[in-house]
């Protein structure tokens, strides 16, 4: 609670232009992903909320985190839109995302160039028919967000493209788990995506993920003038008690002084 307070402070002291934002935006990321995450350890088993992110955000946020990482190793960002919002929770696409990229990452051994891709696709019949084979999942028409991560190594062989999905299952020794793929098939499943997968000898490797997109890509300019409108609203508050030397007062309780202080602060 009290680090969200103090991101909150940090946030307002962006808007008025007193810090700079770029350089707090992959911490912000990091605390709301790690929030999210401990809401959803402690939401019962069965109750999953229907949710919608943005993906172009994942993307950039989570490739500043894994900088600290590359050492000789390249990354190149295409953003083709601004902002693209897929179907599915926060923390499942970042799962994704992460994975993808950090595998691209440890197959650079001796380092290399990993591109990152992140568009919107029509996909009519004839497109469609031309991805007859994903590792999971099952394309139809439809709008979708098309995720692509490459990276210029040494290529998978081909003897074991069909095993590098399969649980525990490494060719890194100690540094791998083998959690990683598996762990992105079971979310692209959730998620109602799917996964492809091509890998050339010495020329390198490419996974694409296609995402639905979310319906706010649609509905959103009907949620903005709803937001307006409330927004216009007036509400009634009752004025606040006074002192003798007519200063408002405000008691704050709480068993964290952190809280407190976040609380004082943002005042």
């Amino acid at each position: 609670t009290s680090a969200a307070g103090h991101m909150l402070i940090i946030e307002d002291l962006i808007k008025k232009n007193i810090i700079n934002q770029s350089a707090f935006e992959p911490l912000s990321f990091a605390l709301r992903h790690s929030i999210k995450i401990a809401k959803q350890l402690l939401n019962p088993v069965g109750k999953v909320e229907a949710d919608s992110c943005s993906l172009s955000d994942i993307v950039k946020n989570s490739i500043e985190l894994i900088k600290p990482e590359l050492s000789n190793i390249k990354i190149d960002l295409s953003l083709v839109a601004k902002d693209i919002k897929v179907q599915g929770s926060e923390i499942a696409v970042g799962q994704v995302v992460v994975n993808l990229i950090k595998n691209s990452i440890e197959a650079l051994i001796s380092g290399g160039v990993i591109r990152v891709g992140v568009e919107k696709i029509k996909l009519d019949q004839a497109l469609v028919d031309c991805h007859p084979h994903p590792v999971c999942g099952k394309l139809t028409e439809g709008d979708y967000a098309l995720f692509t991560v490459f990276d210029d190594g040494e290529g998978v062989p081909e003897e074991l493209r069909n095993k590098i999905f399969e649980p525990y299952f490494t060719t890194k020794k100690r540094k791998g788990t083998g959690l990683g793929l598996p762990s992105v098939i079971l979310e692209i499943k959730n998620l109602g995506g799917s996964l492809f997968f091509s890998s050339e000898k010495d020329k390198g490797t490419i996974f694409s993920v296609y995402l639905r997109l979310s319906e706010e890509e649609t509905i959103e300019e009907e949620e903005v003038e709803q937001r307006d409108r409330k927004s216009t609203e007036k509400i009634a508050v009752e004025p606040a008690k006074l002192l003798k030397n007519n200063q408002p007062v405000v008691l704050v309780i709480d068993d964290e002084a952190a809280v407190r202080l976040v609380i004082e602060k943002s005042m």
